[in-house]
């Protein structure tokens, strides 16, 4: 009776908590109740034998709680090879997300959702776990404390979301906690009268329903669960200053994606350069006409050969702009949605992104060969020569200012009338050395890949890697001629400008590099430190490739064994990258929280019913070492307050023999009688068995009296 009532109440919670997550967790969740009955009844049948059969009750306890972890949704190739920090890891991040969720939690966030149905799990457990190691000495006071996981569990999620027919589910709820707290003591007798006094209280809990719902927690769990938020959550501003950093880099992880193979994680394109720095599109005031057009597509075999679906997961930043990489199809699963970016291939958030927050999205991440590149060609579609501008501001002789596009390298219009234009306005302007240094490195060169490679290669030669940039008006001409150092913003913005002013299709990128491969989550963690800024090129067939032209003291490969396409470019070998540890243009570290749904119940619950549970269970257990059995004079007293309140006659002369003879017709309530005897005059015995209280409670309600079985109910009511 016992594991049914047991199973009954644990099965109307874990439905319940099953619906946390979309679609319904049902599976897991039946399969984390087995575990439960299971220690609650055959666990729970040798933890109360003591000595060894409870050590194994113990152990076995522990079996379930490691077998209920890939039952929850943790990779069984992390629990084969024994990761435990991943797994640690992972539901810390799991935990992390649960404030800014929306339930039912429908996201691609895998750790998020085995955080939520791991909670129903310990609940579960922690019930099964009461029921077998408190003593069944304490009776109903047992079966409470193991009912409390329980109720959380079908409670919760009616906290979180208003349930279909909520008083009658209420109504469902009390009666399977009476009947696992009070089913077993009830014999067939008194079976009729605990019904309807059940159903009287319920019936009355539904009336005042109504006027007791206060619309609102009496816990602020909203301010417990922001207590255990990560604090110090960062937000990058992508502006291209150029000068020194002014923000700690303390390695905090800001990402984890899970990508078939790395590449940079892109924030923003900065299409248009403004005569001075690189800015996104829409932050060009002098841009003319629309923004920057869609780049043709790339050939299919390079889409088949580059295209992956990554999985990225915020760690402790704030973001807009939704991290991607490449060339970006239209997010998934984005919290809040998303919107097309001011480049195509990028997005920005309809609601900031911050812990936790995970999405998917698909991307064209090319990295072609050196001999690929090569044999790619220079046939430039027209739409890409806004790609080939800059803008030129008025300086000197020239009054006028305005952009400038830069004949296509390779093409006739390279060496007509119109190069020669070019030229007089760019010998006229602020940046007319820069423009002398672009067309001394593509003399000679046959391929935009060779003047690609050329321009990289002089940049990684001839200048160094210094974070303390002086500030600047004209910071990228006093990078490339006179303090010749500087970090990823003044590498990628001059490679950038020096490739469009020998018309390439050239762009700055920003966002992070790959960060460390972990192989036991097949993830890479992201830290603050990998911002960058790199430059993206375009080339036939392929699009939009990558190139990273800043040095670093100690140049490193991405990944053992990644060479080719499996790794972003850097140099001419394409098999190394050059780590940037200076943060992009600048950040700033946020202390505050994003108010979120009342998800963080969850991580609330679990853990102070965890706690409280296996303390109570503790706590009982020694209650019940410490508790005495009742005197004679306390027995004596209760069989007379029980005759009394029955309205059974009895004079002062009624002995407890002559009570024991009128009893006589059922054997268990005469022997209560009898222990009360025994304990009164002959000082030694058992107190009155549990059987044979409910026999004496049963006799007193053929008394004809009227609601005789309450009254006997009330009279000797069942021990705790």
């Amino acid at each position: 009776m016992r594991v049914i009532t047991f199973s009954a109440l644990g099965l109307f919670g874990a439905l319940r908590w099953a619906t946390l997550v979309s679609p319904a967790a049902t599976g897991r969740m039946l399969v984390l109740l087995v575990f439960a009955a299971g220690a609650g009844g055959v666990l729970g049948a040798r933890a109360q034998m003591g000595g060894r059969p409870r050590l194994h009750a113990a152990a076995g306890v522990l079996a379930l709680l490691v077998a209920a972890l890939p039952v929850c949704g943790v990779p069984i190739s992390l629990m084969i090879h024994l990761h435990v920090r991943a797994i640690a890891d992972g539901i810390g991040s799991g935990l992390t997300a649960l404030p800014r969720l929306i339930v039912p939690y429908a996201g691609v966030n895998g750790w998020a959702r085995t955080v939520i149905v791991l909670g129903g799990g310990l609940l579960l457990l922690d019930a099964g776990v009461l029921l077998a190691f408190v003593p069944q000495s304490l009776g109903d006071a047992r079966r409470g404390a193991a009912a409390l996981p329980l109720i959380a569990l079908a409670v919760v999620p009616s906290a979180l979301e208003a349930p279909r027919a909520s008083y009658l589910q209420g109504i469902v709820l009390f009666f399977l906690v009476a009947a696992f707290v009070w089913g077993e003591r009830i014999g067939h007798r008194e079976l009729v009268p605990a019904l309807a006094v059940t159903g009287v209280v319920g019936m009355a809990g539904v009336i005042l329903a109504p006027g007791l719902d206060i619309h609102r927690p009496l816990l602020n769990y909203q301010s417990i669960a922001d207590s255990l938020s990560p604090s110090g959550i960062e937000t990058f501003q992508w502006y291209q200053g150029y000068g020194p950093y002014d923000w700690p880099t303390d390695g905090q992880q800001v990402l984890t994606v899970k990508a078939a193979h790395p590449a940079f994680w892109k924030t923003e394109d900065l299409d248009d350069f403004d005569g001075t720095r690189w800015v996104e599109a829409q932050d060009n005031v002098s841009t003319v006409g629309a923004g920057p057009p869609a780049s043709p597509a790339p050939s299919l075999a390079a889409a088949a050969t580059w295209t992956q679906t990554l999985r990225i997961t915020i760690g402790t930043m704030y973001t807009s702009d939704v991290v991607v990489s490449g060339i970006a199809q239209a997010p998934q699963d984005v919290p809040g949605g998303v919107m097309a970016g001011a480049s195509p291939g990028t997005w920005v958030a309809n609601r900031e992104l911050g812990p936790g927050d995970a999405y998917a999205v698909k991307v064209y991440t090319p990295v072609p060969t050196d001999a690929e590149l090569a044999s790619a060609g220079a046939s430039y579609p027209a739409t890409l020569a806004y790609y080939r501008e800059i803008f030129v501001p008025a300086s000197g002789s020239r009054s006028v200012a305005g952009n400038i596009a830069f004949p296509a390298f390779g093409s006739p219009a390279a060496a007509g009338s119109g190069a020669a234009y070019v030229a007089s306005v760019m010998r006229s302007s602020d940046d007319a050395a820069t423009y002398r240094l672009s067309r001394q490195l593509a003399a000679g060169t046959t391929t935009p890949y060779a003047f690609v490679a050329r321009v990289e290669q002089y940049l990684l030669r001839n200048y160094s890697y210094n974070l303390k940039a002086p500030v600047s008006a004209n910071p990228l001409a006093t990078f490339l001629f006179k303090d010749k150092y500087g970090y990823c913003q003044q590498f990628a913005g001059a490679m950038a400008l020096l490739l469009r002013m020998g018309g390439i299709p050239a762009r700055v990128a920003v966002g992070f590099e790959p960060g460390s491969y972990n192989s036991a989550t097949k993830e890479y963690a992201v830290a603050d430190t990998d911002a960058h800024a790199w430059v993206e090129v375009w080339f036939p067939s392929y699009g939009w490739v990558a190139f990273n032209p800043t040095p670093s003291a100690a140049a490193q490969p991405l990944q053992k064994g990644n060479a080719g396409r499996s790794a972003p470019r850097t140099g001419s070998a394409a098999a190394a990258r050059h780590r940037a540890r200076a943060p992009v243009a600048s950040a700033r570290v946020r202390s505050h929280r994003t108010p979120g749904v009342p998800v963080e119940l969850l991580a609330v619950t679990v853990l102070l019913l965890g706690l409280g549970g296996l303390g109570a269970a503790f706590w009982l257990r020694g209650r019940s070492r410490q508790r005495q059995p009742p005197s004679s004079d306390q027995l004596l007293a209760e069989l007379e307050r029980a005759l009394r309140r029955s309205s059974v006659e009895i004079t002062p002369a009624t002995t407890l023999a002559d009570l024991e003879r009128r009893l006589r017709r059922s054997t268990d309530a005469a022997g209560y009688v009898r222990a009360v005897s025994r304990a009164r005059y002959a000082g030694a015995g058992e107190p009155p068995t549990r059987e044979q209280r409910r026999a004496l409670r049963a006799q007193l309600a053929q008394e004809r009296r009227r609601f005789r079985r309450l009254r006997a109910i009330w009279a000797l009511p069942p021990r705790l």
